[in-house]
């Protein structure tokens, strides 16, 4: 569920800014930030948060520091974190008839709790994350690998397709954009943003849940 990352990533940064400065923002504050900005290395969100929040110009190692964090409340928090009901129905049901692969900018070090809590292993081998790829729960380490383009060719070589076949599903601005920009066809979610705020992106198709995703496949693949 995002709103629990956003709120375990709200109160982070929120002990963050206090502990750098004399700025007091509300937990809330720094949720919405991070909802926005969903999609981008954490990093990079918790700096416009600071940035936002008046503070800037912080040290890496303070951002590292509130990742740190960040990641500790997202430990404490995994029991209620699961799939989307609809997405593991998918899951569940098309995933001999895909190559299915997820993308993240979750550290690759950090990701084996995270996917015994959501279950997401029992679909999912390969996992591209921040510096490495899950594959079938045995990290590989790779210097520089990040959410984007990197990804992207990674996966053509794995699964020896082009980026013209691969299709990009996600609730995030930033994957929509990143596929697009990459030769993917792009398929926006209504679960983080609404219908108004994805179609701003211009996405390939733009669906309410991952119930209607088998539909577009089959036009896609028409």
């Amino acid at each position: 569920n995002y709103s629990i990352k956003a709120d375990c990533a709200g109160k982070a940064l929120k002990e963050a800014v206090e502990e750098f400065s004399k700025i007091k923002k509300g937990v809330d504050f720094f949720s919405k930030i991070y909802v926005e900005t969903s999609g981008m290395n954490c990093l990079k969100q918790f700096r416009i948060a600071f940035d936002r929040a008046g503070v800037e110009g912080v040290p890496e190692n303070i951002l590292e520091k509130t990742e740190k964090a960040f990641r500790q409340y997202l430990k404490d928090a995994e029991k209620r974190v699961k799939l989307f009901e609809d997405a593991e129905w998918f899951l569940k049901n098309f995933q001999d008839d895909y190559f299915l692969a997820v993308t993240t900018t979750v550290p690759v070090d950090s990701l084996s709790s995270k996917i015994n809590s959501s279950g997401i292993d029992k679909y999912i081998n390969l996992i591209c994350a921040r510096g490495g790829v899950l594959d079938s729960s045995k990290p590989i380490y790779i210097d520089g690998f990040d959410k984007g383009p990197k990804h992207y060719d990674f996966l053509s070589k794995w699964f020896n397709v082009d980026c013209d076949y691969m299709i990009a599903v996600s609730s995030t601005r930033k994957d929509i954009s990143n596929a697009k920009c990459n030769g993917l066809v792009s398929v926006a979610v209504e679960h983080i943003f609404d219908k108004a705020e994805l179609e701003k992106l211009n996405p390939d198709f733009l669906i309410e849940n991952f119930y209607q995703l088998p539909l577009i496949l089959n036009k896609i693949e028409k």
